[in-house]
């Protein structure tokens, strides 16, 4: 029998209204989410729901709602029976994969995703970066549309599938110009925050701190 695989995404999969269905047709969300307000101690749910998209958008509660999202859709489906052999998740998503496999509480994780949240956007304040993914254009299209992929202000990296960039504040507005998106097929920006780069080093070794 094929194994089945539960892959988490990470930070810019969020949406207002995300997984409102489930919520409206499923106790186990509702309940999910009751356990993710009481454990931060404000009201996800509605934030979730209702937004403002700006407010959703922002690290800290980006986290932990995407880690909710993702673990309603598992405990839907497990109620349904279907569990995942294997769990993985990219960034973010790792917390949903623990979670997913029984190797960390939901309670303790969306907690965890919260203080990481918190700790990045302290490390880059809202308006000094960004991410946007740059879809069907090879390297040297890029720098002739005026970035360096390896090394922009030393902070941007390169991942060869979907040539994710991650800039400094003077670069997130060049990649906003119309000319730029037009020629680089430029997806909407899915992060607040220059992550995945030398910025977030110093966070792991806070993390382990309050752990």
């Amino acid at each position: 029998m094929m194994k089945k695989a539960f892959v988490f995404p990470g930070q810019g999969a969020q949406k207002v209204g995300m997984v409102k269905d489930l919520y409206d047709a499923y106790p186990v969300v509702k309940q999910l989410f009751e356990e993710a307000d009481d454990a931060l101690g404000f009201s996800l749910t509605k934030l979730c729901f209702e937004g403002p998209d700006e407010e959703l958008m922002k690290t800290y509660n980006t986290q932990p709602a995407i880690l909710t999202a993702s673990t309603a859709c598992c405990r839907v489906l497990a109620q349904e029976g279907l569990t995942p052999d294997i769990a993985a998740g990219h960034s973010l998503g790792e917390y949903s994969a623990l979670v997913a496999a029984g190797s960390l509480t939901f309670a303790d994780a969306v907690r965890t995703v919260r203080l990481r949240g918190q700790f990045m956007q302290e490390a880059v304040p809202l308006g000094e970066g960004g991410m946007a993914a740059i879809l069907g254009l090879d390297e040297d299209k890029i720098k002739e549309a005026g970035l360096t992929p390896y090394y922009v202000d030393g902070t941007v990296a390169f991942e060869e599938a979907k040539m994710i960039f991650v800039c400094k504040k003077v670069y997130v507005q060049r990649m906003g110009e119309a000319n730029f998106v037009e020629k680089a097929n430029l997806d909407k920006w899915y992060a607040d925050k220059d992550m995945h780069n030398m910025y977030m080093g110093e966070i792991k070794k806070i993390l382990v701190k309050e752990d």
